[in-house]
């Protein structure tokens, strides 16, 4: 009987052990790694500024200009429910349009950012430690209902961000 107990409690401590390891991966964080936009990446951030161009262009007859003008474009996308709160990759899509203006306005560049959460596109200021995730800043709000202000979505990173950029007025972010 002491030698069933004994490989009933091996086998139990054997199956329990996996969890033990996944558990201590988790609670261990590890720092994240940023590395350049892939070449699918790339395409993929494309791809999403087309499909946003395409709603731009047939619903009011413009293309993305790639200023604060795009700003009004997508909260009229977002205030006549051309796209379905929903729509998540719709959604997102408009975060990306919106990255584009924020790393324009702010000379930030696309990297992924790897950590224990996952991989995720952002945007990074030179080679600092100061990220903004903007492809799920719309998203996010829509998908719990909630109305999105693009432009004070936009100002509020831009104010984030802002206070990390040296004032030195030769200063340029390093690629």
């Amino acid at each position: 009987m002491s030698k069933i107990k004994s490989c009933t409690l091996l086998l139990l401590a054997l199956l329990l052990l996996p969890i033990h390891i996944v558990q201590a991966q988790i609670d261990h964080k590890l720092p994240p790694t940023i590395t350049p936009l892939t070449p699918m990446d790339i395409r993929y951030l494309d791809i999403q500024r087309q499909r946003i161009e395409d709603l731009f262009i047939s619903h009011f007859g413009q293309n993305i200009r790639q200023n604060h003008s795009d700003l009004e474009v997508m909260q009229k996308l977002l205030d006549k429910r051309l796209i379905k709160r929903n729509d998540t990759l719709t959604n997102q899509a408009l975060g990306i349009v919106l990255g584009d203006l924020i790393a324009k306005e702010l000379n930030m560049k696309w990297v992924v950012y790897s950590d224990s959460y996952g991989r995720s596109r952002a945007l990074q200021l030179g080679r600092s430690e100061y990220f903004l995730f903007p492809v799920t800043m719309i998203s996010r709000r829509t998908d719990a209902d909630i109305s999105p202000d693009v432009e004070r979505l936009f100002n509020k990173a831009i104010s984030t961000i802002q206070p990390h950029i040296t004032k030195n007025p030769y200063y340029k972010p390093v690629y």
